[in-house]
């Protein structure tokens, strides 16, 4: 799809919920109709620090991972 020189993005926040999955298929319909651009941005809710840093960095490497799933 070729989109408008002017058009401004769509931006649309997902996580690993069915909102944002509905929210993602609501934005990729709303970019086609206007012929813009789209951005997705993952968001999560960071791990907990309490267990220190060996755990804090698994946790956010796992969390990494789940955002650039298909």
């Amino acid at each position: 799809m070729k989109t408008e020189p002017e058009a401004a993005p769509i931006v649309v926040a997902v996580d690993n919920s069915r909102a944002a999955a509905t929210a993602a298929q609501a934005a990729v319909r709303l970019a086609r109709g206007l012929t813009a651009p789209l951005v997705f941005v993952y968001v999560r809710r960071g791990p907990s620090s309490a267990l220190g840093e060996p755990y804090y960095q698994r946790r956010l490497d796992a969390e990494m991972t789940a955002g650039a799933a298909p």
